[in-house]
């Protein structure tokens, strides 16, 4: 796979060396005599120290360990520490640079001082740690199918990192395995010399990837967490029992007092009925549930698709490669599912705008402030849930050799940026180190949210002039993100390289702000607008056999394009063309949004055929209302299964969609879970307080009654 064999040899000669198995009878002699050159180099590390601190204490302590581990080297618990540890992986020529050895049976190593026939002494642990060998390639190039490529490009560092993992004493902090090992390859006769080759190898260690089995007390957060969840289900459980055996029973003969629709709020036995039910009006936008739904289940393949270059993988450098398959550009283009929600939340957004200003013509400020309260309280509930159970304890639920490089990150974040989330202002505020990697989209929809009655309202009040105000956005929406694509030299929608400044730059200049993702919510609010005025017999649409063939053509072959159009942009080894760069990502949204009105159109006007059939499945209905729970959840689920991995995983599309499958059927049932006990309940208060109580019940023309619609929960404008 790699043209440079000379790198390719150097890599295999450095785990070999670092790895302890280049000589030697055994590798458990060898690994022995490993650690003693650890020792020396640390006791010379003390003995040279001039002021004795806190450091030279922590050297002491892991020279202890040491030496504990090398007079017992025979029993049992050493032989542990020594067999978990990597010794030389296969498939290194294909990318197989990440070994993550044996990391249960290194952490559940424990040593007593009985063990050590001491009486006195500390108790130590296994700790497994990975060690990164970072090996410094001249010109900071490999060969890779016969071209040259940059190392940042390709590893996200200017060097070939190859992990390794150990076990060592825990009373050895991070910092003093990375010192010694450094200073013993950094030595004139270093292992490298020795075959006569002269490059420079560097050993890092962070400090997150060497773990020790006890995850310590729970802290405040946790326990406020957890206090929280057990609340609700001790309220869930008493409102489900009153409900079920009281007042079901009552209100089949009168109507149910407020007391009662307050417990019938947190009922399981309310909730389920209503999430399953499939009973809708006769004019509902029904096409919309299949929509949403396999909108969803793009983003969560798209998302598993998104993670694999950061995973353990045996092969790494097959990547190039499928980057070739023609169809991998459905998962590149995944992005797009986002826009399908954008362009339904602006459809429903003005759709139901409209609707109510035919029954109250008189619209003020203060409408406006009362639909941002009735949109914040009924997204925040749910989404605040999920950022404190990922700011607490799905850092408990599993763990692993790479659980912090996953789910540590997560938690660390949420931890302290929470409150950017929570006024939604996160993709801008903070766009690298904000909670929950798909909470950026949450913080656009509810920004273009904010501004939509400056839109929507000229359209409906003065149609000329909104008209004018539509298509002057469209344009702007258009040029925005090609304009930002050409100056920033930005050569596709998503970043494709693992350089982390670069990825950062463009995730911050084009894929997170909102101002590059208007288009679709724009082309919605028209699409409501223009749907309205043909519900009303305003404007007539029936095009006829030969329209619709050329309708559904021309659609097609835009959405094709927005798909498969930017080909030639995501192969590494392609030239840049900034110009057709620019073009692609300034039009790929716009026409996938034009496909999706024309798709949406003939499905709710009747002319969609076997597609609304599809659509409109009545399985769909529940499942379209699970949408909004399962984009918060899905990211946890998948974070939890990648970031407990133990061994290396081989790439293959079959196992990449039987995990895919198992993420969705993870999502929808956590989604299940969230629903049922929060964001149900937390909506039907909301109407409470809000003076629209379940007694006066609203079916809004193409709108899944009382629930958010997907990520974008349609909304009205209604005080």
């Amino acid at each position: 796979m790699c043209g440079s064999q000379e790198t390719m040899r150097l890599i295999v000669l450095l785990v070999i060396a670092v790895s302890c198995v280049a000589a030697g009878p055994s590798p458990e002699e060898v690994y022995v005599q490993f650690l003693n050159k650890i020792i020396a180099k640390l006791e010379d590390l003390v003995e040279r120290s001039e002021d004795p601190s806190k450091q030279d204490e922590l050297r002491m302590q892991c020279i202890y360990g040491m030496n504990a581990f090398l007079r017992h080297a025979s029993s049992t618990w050493a032989l542990s520490m020594i067999d978990s540890a990597t010794k030389l992986q296969s498939g290194l020529l294909r990318g197989n640079l990440v070994d993550l050895g044996q990391y249960d049976e290194c952490v559940k190593v424990t040593v007593n001082p009985e063990d050590l026939n001491r009486t006195d002494g500390p108790t130590f642990y296994g700790k497994h740690c990975l060690v990164s060998i970072n090996f410094h390639v001249p010109n900071d190039t490999i060969t890779l199918n016969g071209v040259p490529k940059k190392l940042v490009d390709l590893f996200g560092v200017n060097y070939i990192p190859v992990t390794v993992s150990q076990c060592y004493p825990s009373l050895c902090d991070y910092w003093v395995l990375e010192e010694v090992l450094n200073s013993i390859f950094s030595v004139p006769d270093n292992v490298l010399q020795m075959f006569g080759l002269n490059y420079q190898v560097t050993v890092s260690i962070q400090k997150n990837d060497c773990y020790v089995l006890d995850k310590g007390p729970l802290d405040a957060a946790e326990w406020s967490v957890l206090a929280i969840i057990i609340f609700i289900l001790a309220v869930t459980v008493i409102a489900t029992a009153i409900d079920f055996y009281y007042i079901e029973a009552q209100s089949r003969n009168r109507p149910k007092t407020y007391t009662e629709e307050i417990v019938v709020a947190f009922s399981l036995y309310t909730n389920v009925r209503k999430l399953l039910d499939t009973t809708v009006p006769s004019d509902a936008m029904t096409a919309l549930n299949g929509m949403k739904f396999f909108s969803m289940a793009w983003v969560v393949v798209s998302h598993r698709y998104r993670y694999l270059p950061t995973e353990p993988l045996s092969n790494l450098l097959e990547f190039p490669d499928e980057l070739k398959k023609l169809m991998k550009m459905f998962l590149l283009s995944g992005p797009l599912a986002v826009d399908s929600f954008f362009l339904i939340s602006g459809l429903l957004n003005t759709y139901t705008f409209c609707i109510m200003r035919e029954r109250n013509r008189r619209y003020t400020p203060l409408d406006v402030i009362n639909g941002y309260i009735h949109r914040f309280f009924r997204l925040t509930p749910a989404y605040l849930m999920m950022i404190g159970f990922s700011a607490t304890w799905l850092y408990r639920l599993r763990d692993g050799p790479v659980w912090n490089r996953f789910v540590g990150v997560t938690r660390d974040q949420c931890r302290e940026n929470y409150w950017m989330n929570l006024i939604y202002l996160n993709n801008y505020l903070n766009p690298d180190t904000y909670c929950m990697m798909q909470s950026w989209y949450l913080a656009a929809d509810m920004q273009m949210f904010w501004l939509s009655p400056f839109v929507i309202y000229p359209l409906w009040r003065w149609p000329i002039y909104g008209i004018i105000e539509v298509i002057v956005l469209t344009v702007a929406s258009i040029v925005t993100p090609m304009l930002v694509s050409y100056f920033e030299e930005i050569k596709t929608p998503i970043p494709m390289t693992t350089d982390p400044v670069e990825s950062s730059k463009e995730m911050a200049v084009l894929y997170l702000p909102t101002h590059t993702k208007t288009v679709s919510y724009v082309l919605g609010i028209g699409a409501g607008y223009l749907f309205y005025k043909i519900k009303k017999g305003k404007i007539k649409f029936e095009p006829n056999l030969i329209a619709r063939t050329i309708g559904w053509l021309i659609t097609g072959g835009l959405m094709l394009f927005s798909i498969f159009g930017g080909y030639s942009t995501y192969q590494l080894d392609s030239d840049y063309d900034r110009i057709y760069s620019a073009f692609f990502i300034g039009f790929q949204r716009f026409f996938w949004s034009l496909g999706l009105v024309w798709i949406i159109f003939n499905c709710i006007l009747g002319y969609g055929g076997p597609i609304n059939t599809i659509l409109s499945w009545k399985a769909f209905i529940p499942l379209g209302r699970l949408t909004y729970c399962v984009y918060l959840t899905h990211i946890a689920v998948i974070l939890t299964g990648i970031g407990g991995v133990k061994s290396s995983i081989h790439y293959s599309d079959f196992d990449q969609v039987e995990r895919f499958l198992g993420d969705l059927m993870m999502s929808l049932m956590a989604a299940c879970v969230l629903s049922l006990l929060l964001e149900s309940p937390m909506m039907k208060i909301e109407k409470m307080i809000f003076g629209r109580g379940s007694t006066k019940k609203r079916k809004i023309q193409g709108t899944t009654p009382q629930r958010p619609s997907a990520p974008p929960e349609p909304h009205t404008h209604q005080a």
